[in-house]
């Protein structure tokens, strides 16, 4: 199954959630926490998708995204480079 046949099908399923802009600009990140995102600033979006998702895992190659969900204060988010590195199972649970 290719990418773009996967979302079709989330999607008529209705497990996939889409958010806003406005819902990304009322995620606000603390100064005190932003002072301390390795990742760029391009990538906090995702940061903030990531924390306000259900499940709050992210599959990412970016090392410093990975660092920054794993980090990131108050939720229990995961951030991954590859899917076997992670049990789904014990993870969403």
């Amino acid at each position: 199954m290719t990418l773009p046949v996967i979302v079709g099908q989330l999607t008529r399923a209705g497990r996939l959630k889409r958010y806003s802009k406005k819902d990304l600009k009322r995620f606000l990140i603390k100064e005190r926490v932003a002072k301390r995102l390795l990742s760029n600033r391009a990538d906090h979006d995702y940061i903030k998708i990531v924390m306000m998702s259900d499940r709050k895992l992210a599959l990412t190659e970016d090392k410093k995204l990975r660092r920054d969900i794993n980090d990131f204060p108050k939720y229990r988010a995961r951030g991954y480079r590859h899917p076997a590195d992670f049990n789904y199972r014990d993870e969403v649970s």
